[in-house]
């Protein structure tokens, strides 16, 4: 059978929502993530057939993002390129989209990834064009409309958290422990310089000065238990109040979701006579992906569905895997799919994850496939599973085994 390879994987560092990466848009983040893998993987630009880049809020940032992130990495214009939106799954599906092409025979050379400055997104008015005739007209936020919002049911993604929490019995405590886990585990990675190899440092202009920012800024040393708990729960809608008893308190917080963030991630996928040409010891093969549906209100159980059909599509169990990336959308999310799986935890996001380094809803696909990637590396291990929830109630996920 065809196989394709992952000769490099890279990232920009993850800004905070707002914060030092705000200024960049997101298809120079982008940009910055495609020159670095190919940099790293020794493919030369000119043999790529094609950039597969996933955004999830494209408003306002001109026509093709992919092309343009594919120029801004300084590609021939003969290379081609196209934008994926399957909202967070984006990311890890445009790797999907190259494995696909590669094994069909169409491409041997594709780049993927995923880029969003969510810094950037607009706000939108409706029905502008046409003018109104009377009363006041409301802003609508593009982050929220496009990327945190259910378009089936108009609840916010972490009120469908709270019925999860609720319907696997997670309690408060359990998702702020997670959440201090996470941000205990990306701040000592970082502190180790465990990121380092795949980031490219990006440069920006504060106070009128260049500044390199190497790392990620969302990892806090100082995410306690104690401050977690102070926070109030902030999704509990009437909408899911109605549906919970009225002793339910809520659960999910600000500090234990994801946060906002800018950045961008990338990997250069090739067919395996690539591969050997490029005599590399940095190698992963794709050994398998899937992509999951159910009813909307699943989303955060989907990866459940998504994994175990990978594992029988691969003839694999669950013993055979190594690590596993979950994005940790919230902790509440991230903890039920652990407990469906019967996943060991310490297996699990081992550099932490979304809670703390940020969720950049186009690249975070990406960017769980390249700390995966990178730890099987630093660890000596063999195989990994890369899983996302997206809303709509879908799930994507792609196993990895090192190549010898």
């Amino acid at each position: 059978m065809v196989s394709s390879y992952i000769l490099a994987a890279n990232r920009t560092p993850q800004g905070k929502y707002l914060g030092r990466l705000s200024s960049l848009r997101s298809v120079e983040l982008g940009g910055h993530a495609i020159r670095r893998a190919v940099e790293c993987s020794g493919v030369s630009g000119e043999s790529i057939d094609q950039v597969i880049m996933g955004q999830v809020i494209p408003a306002g940032v001109g026509q093709a993002p992919a092309r343009q992130a594919a120029v801004h990495a300084a590609l021939p214009a003969s290379v081609g390129a196209v934008t994926v939106n399957k909202v967070c799954g984006s990311g890890l599906y445009s790797v999907m989209l190259a494995d696909m092409a590669i094994r069909s025979g169409e491409y041997r050379r594709v780049v993927a990834g995923g880029m969003e400055s969510m810094s950037q997104a607009p706000h939108l008015l409706r029905q502008g064009r046409g003018g109104w005739k009377f009363g006041e007209q409301t802003l609508q936020d593009a982050v929220e409309v496009d990327g945190l919002r259910c378009a089936h049911s108009g609840l916010a993604m972490g009120c469908i958290a709270e019925w999860v929490a609720r319907e696997a019995a997670i309690s408060r405590n359990q998702q702020d422990e997670w959440a201090v886990r996470s941000h205990q585990l990306a701040f000592a990675a970082q502190d180790r310089g465990e990121f380092k190899a795949e980031i490219v440092p990006i440069s920006v202009v504060e106070a009128r000065k260049p500044v390199t920012l190497e790392t990620d800024e969302g990892p806090r040393q100082d995410c306690r238990i104690e401050n977690l708990a102070r926070l109030s729960p902030v999704f509990m809608s009437p909408l899911v109040a109605s549906e919970i008893p009225p002793a339910y308190q809520g659960t999910v917080t600000a500090g234990n979701a994801s946060i906002l963030a800018d950045g961008a991630a990338a990997v250069v996928v090739v067919d395996e006579a690539t591969c050997r040409e490029s005599k590399s010891d940095w190698a992963f093969r794709i050994v398998g992906h899937c992509s999951w549906a159910d009813i909307h209100q699943k989303l955060f159980t989907a990866p459940v569905g998504a994994v175990r059909t990978l594992l029988q599509k691969t003839g694999t169990s669950v013993a055979d895997i190594d690590l596993w990336e979950i994005n940790e959308a919230f902790a509440a999310q991230t903890l039920a799919c652990i407990q469906e799986l019967g996943l060991n935890p310490q297996q699990v996001n081992v550099c932490g994850g979304a809670i703390a380094i940020g969720h950049p809803l186009g690249c975070s696909g990406t960017r769980v496939l390249v700390t995966l990637l990178h730890q099987l590396v630093t660890r000596g291990l063999t195989r990994g599973i890369a899983t996302l929830c997206l809303g709509g109630g879908e799930a994507v996920a792609l196993m990895v085994e090192r190549s010898s």
